[in-house]
Order: structure tokens, then C-alpha cells, then sequence
């Protein structure tokens, strides 16, 4: 199977919140998608003989230019609910992955800013689901075979800050989980994706071994990075709650991305994307099958 992106038979998803579907309908969680669609969405790759495996081994694999396919499942801030929602639907298909945690929030049943602001705005009406992990959750975690990564300490735009102070969150949010969980720590995630190459070269001498950015982290201020630069600027693709399953399958082939980023941007791109949002909506995942999915 070829794929439309350079990183072929390597995919890394990002995700954010796992939730019942009760809660996608009543609340406006843009982050979120439901327990039964990401069932879905992974027995979709597994179907479409993709080998689940955590960031760091897929950082290992990529390198060593591994034949197969492999996708890294990986989950941002490390709220409650992808223990409660994400971790047993994982474990049914004997599936690890990474999740990026922010150290300052573990075990203090406190929301985070930007789900406090979008509580304010009424979109969502915050639980005790919406607070960070234990440590004897992510402990749980760990012992099932999944990796835990770093998310800094408090989740500050890296790119807008001093770099001592972005040593610091990067160096000790580290440090915090390997004494605490005793394990190694060797994945990073650049909060909000804001990233470029001193901190690239920084997370590197603090000792990560990988760190994952976003598509949308190469079009923002400072982002003088590259997925040229190695395992620590692994493009990640992100999934959200407007996912369809055809706007999936086609952000998991690369498709999606070379829509956005191409010259077709102002022209039939535009159009083709609005047709994809359009229907992605209601094409069931039974209609994408191997045969549309090798291009």
C-alpha cells in the first residue's frame, strides 16, 4: 500500500479525549470524539493490517526503516477519560499506546485552563472524568503495556517563552515521572504543537529519544522545523470530533494533508475538501474497504 505521505507504513495519531456518546451529544467537545467511533477508527487500522505500538517503538522502527505497518495511538494531556473510555477499548484489540501527561495536573483532580474557559463559554459541563489521571491510573497503564510520555509540567507555548524556563518544563516533567512511575521516559510532546528546532534540539539533550509536532505545527510563528528532522519532529495526525470516517481514511493515507497544503488549496482543492466534510458524516466504515483503501 502506498500512502500519500513521505512516512510510509508509519502512522501516529493524536488524540485528545475519549467520551461516551451521551456526552458528544449533550456538550460541544471539540477534542473529543466518542468510545464507539474510536472503536471504530481502530478496528479500522487493525483491518487494514496496521500493528499498534507506542511512540518510542515507532520512533525505533521508522529509523531502522522496518518493513510493515505500524501505528502509534497517542493521547494529549492525559485526562481521566481515556482511562475510563480509550484504555479498555485499546485493550480489547491487545493494543498499546503513548499517552503525553502534564505533571503539575497528576492526582489533583483540578480542570485544566482551557477546559475551565470552555466551561465559561457553556460548551461543556466539566466532571471529574475531565481531571488528570492518578498516578496509580497512568501505574495501571504502564503495567498493560503503555507508554508514558511528557506533556511538560504545565503546559506552557514552548515557542513563547525563555529557553531556561522551557528547559525546565521539559527537563523536570521528565524527571518527575521516571522517579515516580520508575520507568524510562522517552517521548516528548510539544504543547499545542508550538515547536521549532532549539527546542527540537532541546528536547534531544534532556535526554527524549522522540517528540511528536503536528501538520498544522509547520505553518505557526517559529515553526523552523521540519519532519527532516528526525525523531523529534514526528508528524502526528490529528483526530477530532468532526472526523468522519472517510475524512479519517483520508487523513490516514496522507490525502487530507496534501489537500491542505497543496497549490490546490485555492482552487479544486477548496472544493474537494468541502465535498469530503460534507459526506464524511454518513459514510459507514463498512463502505471503506481494503480494495478503496490501496491507492
Amino acid at each position: 500500500m502506498k500512502t500519500f505521505l513521505s512516512d510510509h507504513g508509519y502512522l501516529t495519531l493524536g488524540y485528545h479525549k475519549v467520551v461516551s456518546a451521551e456526552r458528544m451529544l449533550s456538550e460541544d467537545l471539540e477534542l473529543a470524539i466518542d468510545r464507539e467511533r474510536f472503536r471504530r477508527q481502530i478496528s479500522f487500522l487493525r483491518k487494514t493490517g496496521y500493528r499498534f505500538v507506542t511512540l518510542s517503538d515507532l520512533a525505533v522502527l521508522k529509523k531502522s526503516k522496518a518493513p510493515g505497518k505500524y501505528a502509534a495511538i497517542t493521547f494529549d494531556d492525559g485526562s481521566r477519560d481515556i482511562f475510563n473510555h480509550a484504555f479498555p477499548v485499546l485493550r480489547d484489540f491487545h493494543a498499546p499506546a503513548t499517552v503525553f501527561v502534564i505533571t503539575n495536573f497528576v492526582g489533583q483532580d483540578s480542570f485544566f485552563p482551557w477546559d475551565l474557559e470552555f466551561q465559561r463559554q457553556g460548551k461543556i459541563n466539566l466532571s471529574r472524568e475531565d481531571t488528570s489521571m492518578s498516578w496509580d491510573e497512568l501505574s495501571q497503564l504502564v503495567r498493560d503495556g503503555w507508554e508514558i510520555g511528557s506533556h511538560t509540567q504545565s503546559h506552557p507555548f514552548l515557542t513563547e517563552i525563555p529557553l531556561s524556563q522551557a528547559e525546565k518544563e521539559i527537563s523536570e516533567s521528565k524527571r518527575i515521572l521516571e522517579n515516580t512511575l520508575e520507568i524510562r521516559v522517552t517521548s516528548f510532546c510539544y504543547p499545542a504543537g508550538y515547536a521549532n528546532l532549539q527546542l527540537a534540539l532541546l528536547t534531544e539533550a534532556c535526554g527524549y529519544e522522540c517528540a511528536v509536532i503536528s501538520f498544522t505545527s509547520l505553518r505557526r510563528p517559529n515553526g523552523d522545523i521540519s519532519p527532516e528532522h528526525g525523531e523529534y519532529t514526528i508528524n502526528r495526525v490529528s483526530v477530532y470530533r468532526g472526523d468522519g470516517m472517510l475524512k479519517y481514511f483520508t487523513k490516514t493515507i496522507g490525502l487530507w494533508e496534501v489537500l491542505q497544503s497543496s497549490a490546490l488549496w485555492t482552487g479544486v482543492g477548496v472544493k474537494i475538501l468541502a465535498q469530503l466534510r460534507s459526506v464524511s458524516q454518513w459514510i459507514p466504515m463498512n463502505k471503506i474497504t481494503r480494495k478503496t483503501y490501496e491507492v
